[in-house]
C-alpha cells in the first residue's frame, strides 16, 4: 500500500514541477496531504481481467 500512496502523491504532487530548493519538494508533498485529507477517500484496489494474447503479446515484448 506504501508503493501506491508514494505513485499518487508523485504522479499528483511532483510530476511537472520545478523545484529551485531541496525543501520545495516536501512542502508539495505537505501541501497534497493537507488538501487531500480534507476529503479522504479510501483506496479501492481493483483487479483486471488478463486476456491471454495480452499476457502473450507483454512476454513477446519482453523477449525482444
Amino acid at each position: 500500500m506504501a508503493g501506491i500512496r508514494f505513485g499518487v502523491i508523485s504522479r499528483k504532487a511532483l510530476s511537472n514541477g520545478s523545484f529551485k530548493s531541496l525543501e520545495e519538494p516536501g512542502q508539495a508533498i505537505k501541501d497534497f496531504c493537507k488538501a487531500y485529507n480534507l476529503d479522504p477517500k479510501p483506496f479501492v484496489r481493483r483487479k483486471r481481467e488478463v486476456m491471454v494474447s495480452q499476457l502473450r503479446n507483454t512476454v513477446k515484448n519482453l523477449c525482444n
